[in-house]
């Protein structure tokens, strides 16, 4: 089988096992386990709802914020909704990509206005263009299949790529450009396990405020900090550790071939995570023991730490909305924006 299609069928499984992951997380959690031997900083404050506004069924995430508008990315990558930040007035705007089956398999866009960022992990390819613009910039860049990207400037990129070791592929991180196409590889930052990284899988953000890249682990109570040139800051845990659950990757084989794959989908700790203002606020999905268990099955848990010393700091919640848990959110100053199925609220952070 050739390599491309080798990749693509491991990504598409890896995608695969995260989605089954997070279902049974979320049923699981339901239980309220009461004995995981850690216990949160705060008042059980809950972020005060400023209102809520209906949104399309097609609107999947978050892409990004400006001082006046939400920009929301939908299930098709050359479609964009934005709402201005009272959430009065919502607008949608095409993106000049022509859309097919490997662009739209693996996408993420990103809006830092008046720029767009197009991530076809699959392809691979980033894709810049402007919003309202008629022209897109193609780039076939990085060398390889890619899952997580960061902007970390104008034509520069923080990637989570795979890469393989003698016969074992993994994912690693790459900072590079699409105008010179020059990639730089980490060295000895990432967890290597020989599992196409699924162990290791996570989020990746870029926090202008402090100029730091963290990559939060959704399995694991691990958070990693780096800079621009790829060199370790710290890893620090994070406060929701427990002693069972995990992910423990093995083989799959269809016919002649060996894939990996997960094999114990358990629980996951973390769920979505942003950054603001040098701090990381990260939706855990444990029940801290100082924390009752009807609480914790009607609100998402944020956890919030400082990104220049990785220390934990306090924790609010974010209320279910119509019975609905969060989807994405971002903090922007005192504010929180929440995506939830079919709506987006707007929420007072509460006093940290």
């Amino acid at each position: 089988m050739p390599l491309k299609q080798r990749l693509l069928i491991s990504l598409y499984l890896m995608l695969l096992a995260t989605a089954i992951i997070s279902v049974l997380s979320y049923y699981s959690l339901k239980t309220g386990a009461t004995d995981n031997n850690f216990n949160r900083n705060y008042s059980f404050e809950k972020a005060a709802l400023i209102n809520a506004a209906a949104m399309p069924a097609s609107v999947r995430s978050i892409a990004g914020m400006s001082s006046s508008n939400i920009y929301l990315e939908t299930d098709s990558v050359n479609k964009l909704y934005f709402v201005d930040s009272t959430m009065k007035s919502l607008k949608a705007v095409m993106i000049p990509v022509v859309n097919n089956d490997s662009i739209q398999s693996l996408f993420k866009v990103i809006v830092d206005s008046p720029f767009v960022t197009i991530a076809a992990g699959n392809v691979p390819a980033v894709m810049e263009s402007r919003l309202y613009g008629s022209t897109l910039l193609f780039h076939r860049f990085p060398t390889h299949t890619f899952t997580r990207i960061a902007v970390i400037g104008h034509n520069s990129y923080l990637l989570r790529m795979f890469d393989k070791n003698g016969t074992k592929w993994d994912q690693i991180f790459v900072q590079g450009n699409t105008i010179t196409g020059h990639v730089n590889k980490e060295i000895k930052l990432s967890q290597q396990s020989g599992d196409a990284g699924f162990a290791s899988d996570g989020l990746l953000h870029y926090d202008a405020f402090s100029g730091l890249v963290l990559y939060n682990y959704f399995y694991e109570d691990k958070l990693l900090c780096f800079d621009t040139l790829l060199r370790l800051k710290y890893k620090a845990n994070t406060i929701d550790r427990i002693t069972t659950g995990g992910t423990k990757s093995g083989a799959l084989f269809k016919g002649d071939n060996k894939m990996i794959t997960n094999i114990n989908p358990t629980k996951d700790l973390h769920y979505q995570s942003c950054t603001n203002n040098g701090r990381i606020f990260i939706n855990s999905r444990v029940k801290a023991d100082n924390e009752t268990a009807a609480a914790f099955r009607s609100n998402a848990v944020i956890d919030v730490y400082d990104i220049i010393t990785g220390k934990y700091l306090s924790s609010f919640y974010i209320p279910f909305y119509k019975g609905k848990y969060l989807r994405d959110f971002r903090v922007k100053d005192k504010i929180i924006f929440v995506l939830y199925d079919g709506f987006l609220a707007r929420y007072r952070l509460p006093m940290l």
